[in-house]
């Protein structure tokens, strides 16, 4: 009896822990995504005074596609589909007419999406509503 307890309160606690990892799925045909402007190089030095930081804003349904490019800290993603995409932006800097890339930053983290962008699926609006 103490066993099937203690199995039944482990179940349950592990189901509350999987619900506090999971991802948000935001629903709306159009979402703004905002990001921290880079200001430093990948070994931690600060840019130069002027550096100009382009920004890459990518979706990924399975295929990864380049969205939009911008050198704003944030960007308004319009869905088309019905497909969850996760979202991810790279920084970019051109240097003596060499561009240099980050590594994407995805939603994602190890492959869970703490947020995940969806259109909504909404059924159309009930159309001659009447007593019978």
């Amino acid at each position: 009896m103490k066993r099937t307890i203690f199995f039944i309160v482990f179940v349950i606690l592990l189901g509350c822990l999987s619900l506090a990892w999971a991802q948000t799925v935001h629903y709306a045909n159009q979402s703004t995504i905002a990001w921290d402007a880079v200001t430093k190089y990948q070994d931690g030095t600060v840019l130069p005074t002027g550096t100009v930081v382009s920004y890459e804003i990518y979706l990924k349904d399975g295929t990864q596609t380049l969205l939009g490019l911008t050198t704003a800290t944030q960007f308004t993603v319009t869905l088309t589909d019905y497909l969850i995409h996760d979202v991810g932006v790279r920084a970019s800097i051109t240097v003596g007419g060499t561009k240099y890339f980050s590594e994407v930053a995805w939603a994602s983290v190890d492959g869970v999406p703490p947020f995940v962008l969806q259109r909504y699926p909404a059924p159309a609006k009930v159309l001659n509503l009447r007593v019978e």
